[in-house]
């Protein structure tokens, strides 16, 4: 608990003002990464399935072959509790001299805006990084794939092909890769092997700081 003896330089006159307690305030990207949904329930459960695969030639006399839409298997989100408090004695606050200069007593409850919007951004990303190419992230429809693979198989009983979302070999970000990636976007198949409609464009590119410029020369220079 924060009391006036560990933050004694607040209640003494003379501090110009107080450094590293009003840094800019942090910026939401996970919105930009998912659909966020609320819900009020202590799990949800998200059920795989897939259609028909692509029509047949029927010839003159012969019966239509039948196709089932197929179900797979379930996927649970279970949402977590994150907090962080402080507290502060009565006397720490009422004899703090520096309010509106950025005292860490009176603007901790501001960083706890700051902390948990991190914590959002930090588990948001969690997929994106090292985690996501291990199964501590599985996806449908199979359950046991890490989230970036070089094998994501269709549905059991589909007739799609197994795809991947991440090359054999681990390239660096170049003209080549970013234009791998774009094919390999427009080649994608649901799980019964049909052209997904439209087909998969690439929405946005991902990239450490150290890679900045770099992803700005490739989409970002002229011609």
């Amino acid at each position: 608990m924060t009391n006036t003896g560990s933050v004694a330089q607040h209640l003494a006159p003379g501090i110009r003002d107080i450094l590293g307690t009003r840094l800019s305030g942090r910026e939401a990207h996970y919105s930009m990464l998912y659909n966020v949904e609320s819900t009020v329930r202590n799990y949800e459960d998200y059920l795989y399935g897939a259609g028909l695969p692509i029509a047949v030639e029927k010839p003159q006399g012969v019966d239509i072959q039948s196709f089932d839409p197929i179900e797979g298997a379930t996927k649970r989100l279970t949402p977590v509790v994150t907090a962080l408090g402080f507290e502060v004695t009565e006397e720490a606050w009422e004899d703090d001299l520096y309010a509106n200069k950025g005292s860490v007593v009176r603007d901790a409850a501001n960083d706890l805006g700051d902390s948990l919007i991190e914590r959002v951004e930090i588990d948001a990303h969690r997929p994106f990084n090292a985690e996501g190419f291990t199964t501590a992230f599985t996806v449908l429809p199979t359950t046991t794939e890490a989230f970036f693979a070089t094998s994501h198989a269709p549905i059991a009983g589909g007739q799609g092909i197994t795809q991947n979302n991440m090359p054999s070999t681990n390239t660096d970000l170049n003209v080549t890769s970013l234009r791998t990636c774009f094919t390999t976007f427009k080649r994608y198949r649901d799980d019964q092997n049909k052209r997904i409609p439209g087909f998969v464009k690439a929405a946005s590119l991902h990239i450490p700081p150290e890679l900045q410029f770099v992803a700005e020369e490739l989409l970002k220079s002229p011609n």
